[in-house]
C-alpha cells in the first residue's frame, strides 16, 4: 500500500572511528487533516550493548548446557 513504512528495522552502522553500531529505528507516518501522507518520522536508538549482553547471557547459557550433559 501507498505511505507504508516497515515500523521497526535495525541496521548496523559504521562510525568514524571504524567501530560497527547496532542501530534499531523506529518509523511513523505523518498525515494532515484529510489523511494524506505529508511525512515520516524516524527514531534511531543505539541498541549495540544491549545485543552484545544478549549474546554473553545466550553463549553463558549453552556453556551451562553442555556442562549439566557432560556432568551427568
Amino acid at each position: 500500500r501507498e505511505g507504508r513504512l516497515p515500523s521497526h528495522l535495525e541496521s548496523d552502522l559504521l562510525t568514524r572511528s571504524g567501530r560497527r553500531r547496532s542501530i534499531a529505528w523506529n518509523h511513523g507516518l505523518l498525515r494532515d487533516v484529510h489523511g494524506r501522507l505529508s511525512g515520516c518520522t524516524s527514531l534511531g536508538e543505539d541498541v549495540t550493548e544491549r545485543k552484545e549482553l544478549q549474546l554473553q547471557v545466550i553463549h553463558a547459557q549453552k556453556m551451562e548446557a553442555l556442562g549439566r550433559l557432560t556432568g551427568g
